[in-house]
């Protein structure tokens, strides 16, 4: 897996945030939700009535989902890779900038590139020397939260 940091203003971080917890895969405005009770087993039986209403909404959903799966946007899913956004005093840099750390394949991470060239001003790789800082503060971190649960369940 390949480490990448971004570095943001401040004025998108909001939206920002949104993409990077945004799963289409969960959107009832993409897919349309089931209704709960057609899940229950034998209720589309004893529903006759209901079946071509079922039937034409298993329809929409699996448009939705070939639309879904054929976009590269929204196939690109921050919310399923391992991604931190925190302000640049945390990492001790200025305090006008936030840094984007994503950990995934160069395949996502170069499609992830595009995206943020087309969709943000301010997004811009963080040069070597903040990269570096910034990967070895989150893997130092990952390591002492894995060292405490050892010690917790050792």
């Amino acid at each position: 897996m390949a480490e990448r940091v971004y570095e943001v203003g401040k004025e998108e971080v909001e939206s920002l945030s949104k993409m990077l917890s945004y799963d289409p895969y969960l959107d009832n405005t993409l897919i349309p939700p089931i209704p709960e009770q057609w899940n229950k087993e034998d209720y589309l039986e004893k529903h006759p009535e209901l079946k071509e209403q079922a039937e034409e909404l298993n329809k929409k959903r699996a448009e939705a989902l070939e639309r879904i799966k054929s976009d590269k946007d929204l196939n690109t899913i921050f919310a399923r890779e391992q991604c931190e956004l925190k302000e640049g005093t945390y990492y001790g840099f200025e305090d006008d900038k936030y840094y984007l750390y994503i950990k995934a394949n160069e395949d996502f991470l170069d499609r992830a590139d595009d995206i943020f060239k087309r969709k943000f001003k301010t997004i811009k790789r963080a040069d070597s020397e903040k990269e570096g800082a910034v990967i070895k503060r989150l893997n130092d971190e990952e390591s002492n939260a894995n060292a405490g649960v050892g010690f917790l369940f050792g």
